[in-house]
């Protein structure tokens, strides 16, 4: 597990690869509805960013709401996590609207403008989450839209004050945010 410091880096860790295949189980697409989560902000025709991606659980919902125009960037440190999503793409017919790039996500070393960025349940494992944020807010269409979620069980309500704090110290304000004993979910915005 890790934690956040003050300065916002994180201890050491990474989720394994394999933990994936419980991660993106039927059971979490069903307690966590893609349209319910970005439906309302993901429009045919965007270029989406999905930081973290996993084995694609989210990615493929984003791919299939971007439409035949739409681009949806998957990055995710595991080429392992990568080449599971790219085969669930291939069989839904989805991979000319899907990009991987494995890298680690304080990096992101991409050539893209976002409309809308995800980051479901991977900021916490970031090494330095500020530089995340700066790195996400050059990266965002002025207005554009990041939903940030974090797994209660991970992160306690100051860690994710913590994280939300370092979004806003880059450029991106908090539109709404909840949480529950499951979930932390925050929308920010880039200012136009």
């Amino acid at each position: 597990m890790r934690y956040l410091s003050r300065s916002g880096a994180m201890a050491e860790h990474c989720c394994p690869w394999w933990m994936n295949y419980l991660i993106g189980s039927p059971l979490r697409r069903m307690m966590q509805p893609p349209k319910k989560l970005f439906g309302d902000f993901v429009k045919p025709g965007m270029t989406v960013l999905d930081a973290g991606c996993g084995m694609g659980v989210f990615t493929l919902a984003l791919a299939g709401m971007a439409g035949q125009e739409g681009l949806v960037v998957a990055v995710d440190l595991e080429e392992k996590n990568l080449a599971v999503l790219t085969r669930k793409a291939l069989r839904m017919g989805l991979e000319q609207r899907i990009e991987t790039v494995s890298c680690d996500m304080g990096e992101l070393p991409l050539d893209y403008n976002f409309d809308f960025v995800l980051a479901a349940n991977s900021v916490h494992e970031v090494p330095d989450i500020q530089r995340f944020f700066r790195r996400v807010h050059g990266l965002m269409n002025p207005g554009g839209k990041l939903l940030l979620l974090e797994p209660s069980f991970h992160l306690s309500h100051e860690e994710f004050q913590r994280e939300l704090e370092l979004a806003g110290e880059t450029g991106l304000d908090v539109v709404k945010h909840t949480e529950n004993r499951f979930e932390r979910k925050a929308l920010l915005t880039k200012k136009k």
